[in-house]
């Protein structure tokens, strides 16, 4: 029994992490892409890359582009293109376009395009545009905190739900959508 389990346990495929860094922790590059899941921490980069999982810590990225879902801390992104879910923590993106869920936490973005439903909590979001309706059912977005919208909201094709607290704002228009107080 002990020998099956060995050499059970001992054919489990490994998963190798990509790490970015380079120098002891830091990096600056042009140009890098990577398969598989992935970690950025304390560097530079015009553009990165990556089909998987992305962890990234105090980062400076030019263009980022994603398959998969990203977990970003300190993290300052010109232009970010993802497919898959975003976590974003005290960061700043100045171009979003997702296709997938988006989580804002104390963080700044300049202008998002979105197919997903979103939650800013504590940041700082420009204009928001929904350009398709899901499907079936809805978009979401909410609006928790101290969040201010310093733009427009705009659900192209309507029917999106707006959930704002009453500590946030919104101080341009919102089209497409229903506002309800939370």
């Amino acid at each position: 029994m002990k020998k099956l389990l060995i050499l059970t346990l001992c054919s489990l495929p490994l998963i190798a992490v990509a790490n970015c860094s380079l120098n002891n922790g830091g990096y600056q590059a042009n140009s890098i892409s990577f398969d598989g899941p992935t970690t950025c921490s304390g560097g530079q980069a015009d553009a990165i890359s990556v089909n998987g999982p992305l962890l990234v810590s105090n980062e400076v990225i030019s263009t980022l582009s994603v398959n998969g879902p990203i977990a970003a801390n300190h993290a300052k992104v010109s232009s970010l293109s993802i497919n898959g879910q975003l976590n974003l923590h005290n960061s700043t993106v100045d171009t979003l376009t997702i296709n997938g869920a988006l989580q804002s936490v104390n963080s700044t973005i300049s202008s998002v395009n979105a197919q997903g439903n979103l939650r800013f909590v504590n940041s700082t979001v420009g204009n928001i545009v929904i350009p398709h309706a899901p499907s079936a059912g809805h978009y979401t977005i909410y609006l928790q905190g101290k969040t201010v919208v310093n733009g427009n909201i705009n659900f192209q094709e309507g029917g999106g739900i707006v959930y704002q607290s009453s500590t946030a704002k919104v101080t341009g228009t919102i089209t497409g959508a229903s506002v309800k107080m939370i």
